[in-house]
């Protein structure tokens, strides 16, 4: 697990004048294949933009998990808006000589934030049913918010501040996710 750093804006900078700037992470992975040779999975968290970090963690990944939340930015928006630039960033990604796209990402989406006692949930909930490739559902709970504030991952909380239904709910959507990607 790599953390993320302050410092990340400084290098979005520096990638825009290198060439082939999108597929960097791709050309060190394959630079480095015996180092992660041993690992069965490799997560990585991104801004929710589509700047040139996020494209290369794009370009080299067979999955992006994209959280979609009830409310118009968190949902329509973002969706309509990450669908576009996907397809823009597959199309202008191509390879020169045969023109098939280098980016093979499928792209998967995770329901946030659901709330079961509001108007917009309920309304999201409607809407969520017809997307393709939606692989879980995680509602909105307090020990989310701890772990954030606390700097903690959720399963290390002190049992008081966990609930065990909210631990069933993100194991089972961690095992949907698992099972929409073998």
């Amino acid at each position: 697990m790599l953390p993320a750093s302050p410092h990340l804006d400084e290098l979005e900078g520096i990638l825009q004048s290198k060439n082939n700037k999108n597929f960097l992470m791709m050309m060190w992975l394959q630079d480095h294949l015996e180092e992660i040779k041993d690992y069965d999975y490799i997560l990585i968290d991104t801004h929710p933009e589509f700047g040139t970090l996020t494209k290369n963690m794009i370009a080299v990944s067979d999955y992006v998990v994209v959280p979609l939340e009830p409310s118009e930015y968190g949902f329509i928006q973002s969706k309509q808006q990450f669908d576009l630039r996907m397809k823009e960033f597959r199309d202008d990604a191509v390879d020169i000589r045969t023109r098939e796209s280098l980016i093979e990402a499928k792209v998967l989406y995770l329901a946030n934030r659901v709330k079961h006692n509001t108007r917009s949930s309920h309304e999201f909930g409607q809407i969520i049913d017809q997307i393709e490739n939606l692989v879980a559902i995680l509602n909105e709970r307090e020990v989310f918010n701890s772990s954030t504030m606390l700097k903690t991952p959720v399963f290390d909380l002190d049992q008081a501040k966990r609930n065990p239904k909210t631990l069933q709910q993100i194991n089972a959507a961690y095992q949907q996710l698992l099972e929409s990607v073998k």
